[in-house]
């Protein structure tokens, strides 16, 4: 075997001396003398075919393997294995074999050198062979976790040489008891097959622990087996199983916001939404259509729309930003630490603790900045009485299922909350005083209501621009609902229906996603 360059190792196929080589972003195979000097029949000029511009465009170019595919590679008995996904349709991959016969099996140092500069190339910004713990929950959605798991990431996640440890969750918040006893120095990330209500659990266990800030910040990813899947698609912006396990493999770790909800003296950890209104209405009122995965959440949209169905609640409200065009544009810019500067209150100082200092490490969650939802308001909060809302929904993910992207101007961790409201055409609501009249959009009806509803999944967040949709960024809020019955969502988990208070902690949990951020259309 010659001797492996930087980028390029001699190998044979199919009896023919050949050779790989390492590109910016991927893996050509290239014949050892197919690009040799040739005259030219045309020009008569001497030229290597690959930049003569007188030959057939339809030359066949040498095969690649894109360097984000690549699981594994290694060398064996003279022989290069290379792993990678290969795309089977333009949603879906699966693991595929290459194997290749070394020039010579004296140099094998040679080779291993050259296989490690591959994977370095191929894994740039994310740590080869995770170790991970998978948490499956056999009864989420429809009930197919196990089968998807077992058909579409399992397979890939071995031919990516990663460490496995498999859990069944066998009854409800069983994550949380998981998740609160896990030896998290053996793994590099938690991995949920199912709805976004394991990942909910598995937060909710992790700060229960004493070391819940270093145990938080080991990623929790979500592959989707559920009815929402809203993780899934914030994070890995797919809506299937093998792409999402790709996207695992190869994810970086990044910092996330979570927030604390409290209720009486229940305090509750919250990744996704707080929903009251609609949307908690269709997500949990449509328990019985579970069955039908995500067409529930149509049926019961469609049902509460037509009814004109309105949600009195009294709401208290710190309002960082609300002006829409400052909002994208600051989205825009990449530019979120503005948003928290304005924050006047001590909530960032008090709860950007995710950071490297190893006093941090063995604390507990943070404590809370405004207190619980049985303190007095804080005096720079508004406070709205509403007689008509349809709509009170707050999120940290863009997308709170696969279809949905209704926070579009969602960061990972600016430590603040993106608030959604929406009125129906009922009596005026009344303020405690004068604010920006945010707080107060236009009333949208039957027509408007769903043609908002429908563009956070045909147009992927283009209602951010309707009028009737008020869109603000918070640091914290307080909603108590005024009726005795009603739903009250947490990540699409149901709370008791009363008064419960929401505020953010800055880059307190982690997560993988493709690119270090939320994806966005």
């Amino acid at each position: 075997m010659s001797e492996s360059t930087n980028s390029s190792l001699s190998v044979l196929l199919d009896g023919k001396e050949a050779y790989l080589r390492i590109t910016e972003d991927s893996l050509v195979l290239q014949y050892a003398h197919e690009d040799e000097p040739t005259q030219c029949k045309k020009t008569f000029q001497i030229c290597p075919p690959s930049i003569c511009t007188c030959r057939s465009k339809k030359r066949r170019r040498p095969p690649a393997v894109m360097l984000r595919d690549i699981l594994w590679a290694e060398a064996s008995n003279g022989t290069l294995e290379l792993n990678y996904a290969k795309h089977t349709s333009k949603t879906e991959v699966e693991p595929a074999t290459k194997k290749y016969q070394l020039m010579s099996d004296d140099n094998q140092s040679g080779a291993q050198t050259w296989i490690d500069q591959l994977l370095e190339a191929s894994y740039p910004k994310s740590l080869q062979r995770k170790r991970l713990k998978i948490l499956i929950n056999p009864f989420s959605g429809p009930g197919n976790a196990n089968t998807l798991w077992e058909a579409h990431a399992k397979p890939l996640f071995l031919a990516a040489r990663t460490s496995l440890s498999i859990t069944h969750t066998e009854y409800k918040e069983h994550a949380i008891t998981i998740a609160e006893e896990l030896d998290m120095d053996a793994y590099d990330a938690i991995v949920c097959i199912s709805g976004d209500g394991l990942p909910h659990e598995v937060f909710n266990g992790l700060a229960k622990r004493r070391d819940a800030r270093k145990a938080l910040k080991v990623p929790v990813v979500l592959l989707p087996g559920g009815s929402g899947n809203g993780m899934t698609m914030s994070t890995f912006g797919t809506p299937t199983v093998s792409l999402a396990t790709l996207a695992v493999i190869k994810g970086i770790s990044t910092p996330i916001d979570l927030c604390s909800v409290t209720q009486g003296s229940k305090r509750t950890m919250s990744f996704l939404t707080q929903s009251f209104g609609i949307i908690a209405d269709c997500d949990l009122g449509t328990e019985g259509l579970r069955w039908a995965g995500g067409q529930r959440f149509v049926v019961g949209l469609v049902q509460r729309v037509l009814g004109m169905k309105v949600y009195p609640c009294d709401v208290a409200v710190k309002i960082v930003a609300s002006d829409k065009r400052k909002i994208i544009r600051q989205f825009d810019n990449n530019n979120t630490k503005q948003f928290s500067n304005n924050n006047n209150n001590n909530n960032n100082n008090n709860n950007n603790n995710n950071n490297t200092k190893e006093e941090d490490d063995g604390e507990g969650i943070p404590d809370l900045a405004f207190g619980t939802v049985r303190d007095p308001v804080p005096s720079d909060w508004t406070i709205v009485k509403y007689e008509d809302v349809t709509n009170f929904y707050a999120g940290k993910c863009p997308w709170v299922s696969m279809n949905s992207c209704f926070f579009p101007a969602a960061v990972t961790d600016d430590g603040l909350l993106d608030l959604v409201i929406v009125r129906a055409p009922k009596p005026k609501s009344h303020l405690s005083v004068s604010v920006s009249a945010a707080l107060l959009p236009p009333p949208a009806g039957r027509w408007q209501s769903i043609k908002y509803l429908t563009a956070t999944e045909e147009e992927g967040g283009k209602h951010f621009d309707m009028d009737c949709v008020s869109y603000l960024k918070v640091a914290g809020f307080r909603l108590t609902p005024r009726k005795r019955e009603g739903y009250v969502s947490i990540d699409g988990e149901p709370i008791l229906h009363e008064a419960f208070q929401v505020e953010v902690h800055r880059a307190l949990g982690a997560t993988l996603t493709v690119e270090g951020k939320f994806y966005h259309i």
